[in-house]
């Protein structure tokens, strides 16, 4: 049987390349729509009792998707003078804002966190100060406050005067679309850096890992790729000293890639930090095959010529 499929191959080469050509554009047109799974919850079991039981916790308590962010003062510096005061509360008006986007879904910050203050006559629940600060009294009082509340100290303000911290709650509709993701961390990245400088600002949280790791996936699969061609191309070349022999072997396996992508995304497996690699394997492990493959061809070509 294999031997009779060979030899058809062998007298129909026209038809055999025809056929291999219309496959790879088939599965070349969707090779670009590969999406990449950057979602770490997806990554587990879905029947998981433990993983169930958190879906249903985000069900009923909402998004667990979280964007944290640390403002930092100088080194030897303090986040308690009135510039960076104003800065912490332009910020947080500017998240704030997202929310009517549905990119967040709560913002958590020293500057609208409701505190319990007491009054000669009642109790008031309200944030530290109800306007920006605009006096170095102002400084004071918030700094005062800021130091005394349990929920605040330690947590969204240390101790030790270095730092504030801000979470962002990510709005149910965006924290399982990458797309969304993307657009709220470039928006917060975007906030950042015009208020930064000489406060340094630290993002973290699921959220921000989910667009990094997003960003650097692609960007690793950009660079790696081209870089195992041009090394396969090198290698092909030295070891047969011949555009034909170092074409053959890269054409089949850059078939192979396009195929394995393209049948990924047509049955809609996306790639992870995992099988981004997928490609670069295979061009390198199927070119070693195919040297091996070619060279034993050409040991028969000239076999039968002598």
């Amino acid at each position: 049987m294999i031997r009779r499929t060979a030899r058809w191959i062998a007298r129909h080469p026209i038809w055999v390349l025809g056929g291999v050509a219309l496959v790879t554009a088939f599965f070349g047109a969707f090779a670009p729509r590969i999406e990449f799974l950057t979602d770490m919850e997806k990554m587990l079991p879905q029947d998981n009792p433990v993983v169930r039981r958190f879906e249903e916790t985000k069900d009923t308590f909402g998004s667990q998707s979280m964007v944290m962010v640390a403002m930092a003062a100088p080194e030897g510096g303090t986040v308690f003078n009135l510039e960076t005061l104003k800065k912490l509360y332009a910020i947080t008006a500017e998240f704030e804002k997202l929310e009517d986007e549905k990119l967040l879904e709560d913002v958590m910050s020293p500057a609208n966190m409701d505190i319990v203050q007491g009054t000669a006559t009642a109790l008031v629940v309200g944030p530290i100060l109800s306007h920006p600060p605009e006096t170095e009294e102002d400084v004071a009082v918030f700094r005062e406050k800021a130091l005394s509340e349990r929920m605040l100290k330690g947590t969204f303000v240390l101790e030790d005067g270095s730092a504030f911290a801000m979470i962002l709650k990510v709005h149910p509709e965006a924290e399982k679309d990458q797309a969304k993701i993307d657009e709220l961390m470039e928006r917060v990245n975007a906030i950042i850096a015009r208020y930064e400088g000489p406060e340094r600002f630290y993002v973290t949280g699921d959220a921000a890992l989910m667009y990094y790791v997003n960003q650097y996936m692609h960007r690793d699969l950009a660079v790696l790729l081209p870089i195992v061609i041009l090394v396969v191309m090198a290698v092909l070349y030295v070891s047969f000293r011949s555009l034909r022999g170092m074409a053959l072997p890269l054409i089949v396996v850059l078939i192979a890639v396009i195929w394995t992508v393209g049948l990924m995304a047509l049955c809609g497996a996306k790639l992870t930090m995992a099988s981004t690699i997928l490609p670069v394997l295979l061009v390198a492990v199927g070119s070693a095959y195919g040297i091996h493959v070619v060279n034993d061809y050409f040991e028969r070509a000239v076999q039968s010529k002598g």
